[in-house]
């Protein structure tokens, strides 16, 4: 007898998902499959013996179990495949999973989801589930951060796999079609890929200093002075390699942002990416900072173990002993003392700066910081630590590379997108104005007419103009009046505000002002106002004709990029490839669609090939 009130529909019965394969894998999906709502049935060659499985889950042979399910999970190693031929019949126009890895990298042809997939032509098979391990699985909700990737043919397969993932609380990659299985069954046999350029550089600089001091110090004293101090070769060398691999490693970590910062003024602009070997360097700063702070810390473990060394201590207590003996009391120096202990606080305030860059370069750190706050610790703090740059540090977008990123941290908004903000922003203030792009200052009015001539032209058909002098306050030192306070809105420099009162300051602040970006503004306006009154032609025509081309261009590549989008998303294909930089043979649907528009329009070909990576507009997050 029900006890559901009346009128109320039965709940809707669980969807049923098989597994193929009893191993730790297979059971522990399973009991989180379980634990999610689903109902599970295994398919087994031995139904009856095959170990404990999860609460409330069947098991039955592979042939039963298959006709059962619309999902089949198999968790089997591809060596006992064998079997999958017999219930192909059964496994027509369903979902397979195939979530095996293999031991090492090239060990077949092809991958085990396409050979799966040559196995039974007639069933669907997506590759999934095979970067998450048994363990992983059985943590429950507290593991959702797992990302799972996924790459198949048929786009309904991808999307039950999806929701699959989903509800047991994992994140999902579309990683594309089934070519890409290759590429996502070798992702659990790398061992730390973005580690190896790093470690190589650490682990060279740490072997040449080690063999350098070892020479050095053990071997040259015993050669020509007969001395084996070959103790020192576990605290003493260690503790000299540990610090100067560790300031090493800090100035290869900011350099590449120095040198990217140089490129970018000799060619005068930040949309053209950097040299592959600049590029790939800028992306192991991370690494090469974390090492380097690893460094540090084995330096002051070592430094730490001073005090109780057999050798100071036999130091201490022989020259104890040789003070009695002789009968002499040393005395106390206070210029050693204060050297000593400001050698022991300098550096550890170093080392805790060492630390809180390292800190605010984790990502869970530097999200909760501001830009400001960001910048201020990156900056200030990198500059007590190294001062072999001076360049502001800002981060690097794990995609965009088109500026000096920060060293240790992922990608920040970068400065020049404000300056160029605040540009705009001027630039619609002085059209309001009705100056139309000609620079129209203004002077201010120190008690006297506002309609009087002033030193600066106002339209670019006026004639030179005799200054002023009154309207700048200036003071007599010598023989030589110097200006004061002037109104020009681009004379607000203490060149032409404060005054001076000798010739020293003068020159400096003079040559400061020469080198600024109001004089520069104001020398090419005056160049243009030339221009427009010998031959009759403006640099701002020009100015405006290569920039017409220039948005002209860049609408025919973004109408390019909307016509690939828009054509696989009406096919329903995939648009994004695993793998999209120069060396894949397949970038994805789209980038490849790009690709092949660009063989017949110029203008797209140059934009893919000349534009930055973060000006293509072909990223995931777009």
């Amino acid at each position: 007898m029900s006890l559901r009130p009346l009128g109320m529909e039965p709940p809707p019965e669980r969807e049923l998902l098989c597994i193929f394969g009893t191993g730790d894998l297979g059971r522990s999906l399973g009991q989180r499959l379980l634990q999610t709502g689903y109902r599970v049935v295994y398919g087994s060659r031995r139904p009856h013996s095959c170990g404990p499985l999860p609460p409330g889950a069947q098991v039955m042979s592979h042939t039963e179990a298959a006709q059962l399910a619309a999902v089949v999970i198999v968790c089997v190693h591809r060596e006992h495949y064998d079997f999958m031929e017999e219930v192909a019949p059964q496994l027509k126009g369903k979902v397979l999973v195939d979530v095996s890895n293999n031991s090492k990298k090239g060990l077949y042809p092809e991958s085990n989801a396409e050979f799966l997939q040559s196995l039974i032509p007639a069933a669907s098979v997506v590759k999934a589930f095979n970067t998450v391990s048994a363990w992983s699985l059985q943590n429950g909700p507290s593991d959702a951060h797992r990302q799972v990737f996924l790459c198949g043919d048929k786009a309904e397969a991808k999307q039950a796999v999806r929701e699959l993932a989903t509800r047991l609380g994992l994140s999902v990659l579309d990683r594309g079609s089934l070519s890409a299985a290759r590429e996502v069954e070798d992702f659990p046999l790398q061992l730390f890929p973005e580690w190896r350029l790093p470690l190589c550089i650490a682990t060279g600089l740490t072997a040449f200093f080690f063999f350098y001091l070892l020479i050095r110090d053990v071997i040259y004293a015993y050669v020509e002075q007969d001395k084996d101090i070959s103790f020192r070769i576990m605290v003493s060398l260690a503790n000299k390699v540990f610090p100067i691999v560790s300031l090493i490693m800090l100035s290869l970590c900011y350099l590449p942002g120095v040198m990217a910062a140089i490129l970018q003024l000799y060619r005068g602009t930040k949309y053209r990416r950097f040299p592959d070997w600049l590029d790939h360097w800028m992306l192991c700063r991370k690494q090469l900072g974390l090492l380097a702070l690893g460094f540090a810390f084995l330096h002051v473990l070592y430094t730490l173990l001073i005090p109780i060394r057999y050798y100071v201590r036999y130091k201490v207590t022989a020259h104890t002993v040789l003070q009695i003996r002789e009968n002499k009391t040393a005395v106390f120096d206070t210029t050693s003392a204060w050297r000593t202990d400001s050698y022991f606080s300098v550096g550890i305030l170093g080392f805790a700066l060492y630390v809180l860059l390292g800190i605010t370069s984790l990502p869970s750190v530097s999200n909760a910081l501001s830009w400001r706050e960001f910048s201020f610790v990156q900056m200030a703090v990198a500059g007590v630590l190294d001062k072999t740059t001076d360049t502001p540090l800002t981060p690097a977008g794990e995609d965009d590379h088109s500026g000096p990123a920060s060293p240790m941290c992922q990608a920040r908004p970068d400065k020049d997108e404000q300056e160029e903000e605040e540009m705009e922003q001027q630039e619609e203030e002085d059209e309001e104005r009705g100056w139309h792009g000609q620079p129209q200052p203004t002077t201010a009015n120190h008690g006297h007419d506002a309609n009087a001539t002033t030193d600066i032209s106002k339209r670019p058909g006026d004639g030179p103009q005799r200054p002023i002098r009154k309207n700048y306050p200036s003071r007599l030192i010598g023989n030589q009046h110097f200006l004061g306070g002037g109104g020009h809105r681009f004379h607000s420099e203490p060149a032409f505000s404060n005054g001076y009162k000798n010739w020293k300051h003068a020159t400096a602040a003079l040559k400061k002002h020469n080198a600024s970006a109001a004089h520069k503004f104001a020398m090419e306006a005056w160049a243009e106002f030339k221009l427009a009154t010998t031959d009759g032609s403006r640099l701002g025509n020009m100015i405006d004709a290569g920039h017409s081309k220039i948005v002209k261009e860049n609408r025919e590549y973004m109408r390019a990029v909307v016509m690939s989008l828009r054509y696989t998303a009406c096919q329903g294909i995939a648009q994004r490839g695993h793998r999209e930089n120069a060396e894949s043979e397949n970038k994805g649907n789209s980038v490849e669609l790009l690709n092949l528009i660009g063989e017949f329009d110029q203008t797209v070909a140059k934009k893919l090939k000349d534009n930055p990576r973060n000006a293509k507009y072909t990223h995931k997050d777009i």
